[in-house]
């Protein structure tokens, strides 16, 4: 109480008769309001605040299509492959139900679903998906004004309205900045000549799966992609994970790196070539093509050749057709080394036949958890693009790890080994994306980033780009998954998008899910005026999923959220 206050509080009482009672004011009586003036005065309170929350800081937007997937999801439905177990979105026509399209396409081409849903971690085709309910796309809370303090970034996730449709909302990702002239090379984004090159966290953001160890196929049609290299191995292959120890073998398999390869076996179809050796053609009354179109035999480099895999009814029919022994071996070879193929841009996600063309992908990233059990040995990784091979060696009796290229003995980076690893186990990444090498061991990065020029010479197409090996430790290695980046698909027929120039206070957009996006490569205007930006999405907050509920005879689809998929977007 202040002085003041305290002083005028005396004065009063003072004029007072020494005997007149000193007179208390009763407070006055309020009547607390009804619980039904509560609850309408708290309801307007929040209809204001979420107003003026969405005028000024965030709002909602669901994605109804699917030119951002696997990233953002549109109308999709949730499939698991009945033979590996992998659970997967396929994306569907937010506007017919009975469609399986995603976005690029207008019109139903009339393929069931039943008989083109694919698996994108097996390839298992034929996946009936008629009974999966169709789920809504992805909601994002969308941080409006934000690029009013600052400028978009390449590689962010931006919503925006397009020129043409001012009423539509867009989201795409950035490519190209104010003054830029961007192209499409090779899947890569090049800005005025200079590759574009991606940060882990964006790589992460990105990296779409190829293979999944721990969702191995059961059927006896599959051949596992992990194999060893050495018919020596110590690499034993227990459930979905592997195991490696130096001591359970003969002295002589501990004495080099014993490798464990990735191959990509595929079930069937393909465009990559497969050749092997033949001598002579035997049945002078038969030409190649006669059994199968992509079947060749070329007499000056004595060859026998086809294109995919050579399906398993053909290679019955020509073992049937000789008994020519050399043409026999032959046919069995090339019927086993066809299924080994290109790692491509396919999306499990897509249509089949959504994309023209499927284009063969180099820039990969490998994920694995290795537990160091015992032992002072080595754990290598193996990786190349195409030109180039790059090797990362975990040493435990040094503690350190160095990344070597093209078998130099001489290391271009070294780094201290995590104590995780020293102790325990860790989480290890490796990536070529954007010819760029990124090490990391539990999301810490353990060599500055190393950055390539391409050579002159084409890529070559190794049937095994990945491999991981060890020698004189004892280690487990489970949650082994490879990955590829996107690439970036031209729209015209070569492999060379045309240059786009972005113009001052504009920006050029493109979708994750390239095949079938439509962004800036196809609009007639090309570029987006900045100020059209409605803001840029930071939490994927509202994922859906059906699930089926059975109420008395009739079956229900009640929609729930999946917090698995609840998220901040980079």
């Amino acid at each position: 109480m202040s002085e003041v206050f305290v002083a005028q509080l005396m004065t009063a009482n003072s004029n007072q008769s020494p005997s007149a009672p000193l007179t208390v004011c009763e407070p006055a009586r309020i009547r607390e309001p009804g619980s039904i003036r509560q609850i309408g005065e708290a309801i307007v309170f929040l209809s204001i605040a979420v107003i003026g929350f969405r005028a000024f800081v965030a709002e909602g937007y669901m994605i109804s299509t699917g030119s951002m997937a696997p990233c953002l999801l549109g109308f999709h439905r949730q499939v698991v492959c009945p033979d590996c177990a992998y659970a997967f979105s396929r994306g569907t026509r937010y506007d017919i139900d009975d469609t399986i399209l995603a976005e690029g396409e207008s019109t139903d081409i009339g393929v069931s679903e039943a008989t083109e849903t694919v698996c994108p971690n097996c390839g298992l085709t034929g996946i009936n998906v008629n009974s999966v309910p169709r789920n809504e796309g992805d909601q994002l809370l969308v941080q409006k004004h934000f690029y009013q303090f600052r400028s978009p970034r390449r590689w962010e996730v931006v919503v925006f309205r397009h020129p043409a449709e001012p009423d539509q909302a867009y989201v795409k990702r950035v490519a190209g900045l104010p003054g830029e002239q961007v192209e499409l090379m090779e899947g890569d984004v090049v800005v005025d000549g200079v590759l574009q090159r991606k940060s882990l966290t964006v790589q992460r953001s990105m990296r779409i799966g190829v293979y999944d160890n721990d969702f191995e196929p059961l059927d006896e049609e599959w051949h596992p992609r992990w194999e060893t290299t050495d018919l020596q191995s110590q690499w034993q292959a227990d459930g979905n994970r592997f195991l490696y120890d130096s001591n359970s073998g003969s002295s002589e398999a501990t004495e080099s790196i014993d490798w464990l390869a990735y191959r990509h076996w595929i079930r069937r179809g393909g465009h990559h070539s497969t050749s092997v050796d033949l001598q002579h053609w035997p049945l002078s009354g038969r030409s190649p093509g006669s059994f199968e179109p992509s079947l060749t035999f070329d007499e000056i480099t004595r060859k026998l050749s086809c294109t995919g895999v050579l399906p398993a009814f053909v290679a019955h029919r020509l073992l049937n057709a000789s008994n020519d022994a050399a043409f026999q071996t032959a046919v069995s070879q090339l019927a086993e080394q066809s299924h080994i193929g290109q790692i491509t841009d396919v999306y499990g996600y897509n249509h089949p036949q959504s994309a023209r063309v499927s284009y063969p992908v180099h820039d990969l990233m490998l994920s694995a958890k290795i537990e160091h059990v015992a032992g002072d040995g080595e754990f290598h990784i193996r990786m190349t693009d195409g030109w180039h091979w790059f090797e990362t060696v975990f040493d435990f009796k040094a503690h350190e790890a160095r990344l070597l290229v093209d078998n130099a003995d001489a290391p271009l980076h070294t780094a201290a080994l995590p104590s995780s690893m020293v102790n325990g186990e860790g989480l290890i990444e490796m990536s070529t994306f954007d010819r760029q090498i990124l090490v990391a061991v539990d999301g810490q990065e353990l060599f500055p980033p190393l950055q390539y020029a391409a050579k002159a010479v084409p890529r070559s197409q190794p049937l095994e780009p990945v491999l991981i090996g060890a020698e004189g430790v004892e280690l487990v290695v489970n949650q082994l998954q490879l990955y590829r980046d996107v690439y970036y698909t031209p729209k015209d027929a070569g492999n060379h998008e045309h240059p786009i120039t972005v113009g001052a206070e504009e920006l050029m957009v493109l979708g994750d899910n390239s095949p079938v996006s439509v962004d800036s490569r196809s609009w007639e205007s090309p570029t987006i005026p900045q100020n059209l930006l409605i803001g840029k999405p930071f939490i994927v907050h509202l994922p859906s999923q059906q699930e089926r509920v059975q109420i008395g005879s009739q079956v229900h689809h009640i929609r729930i959220p999946d917090f698995t998929r609840v998220r901040y977007i980079h």
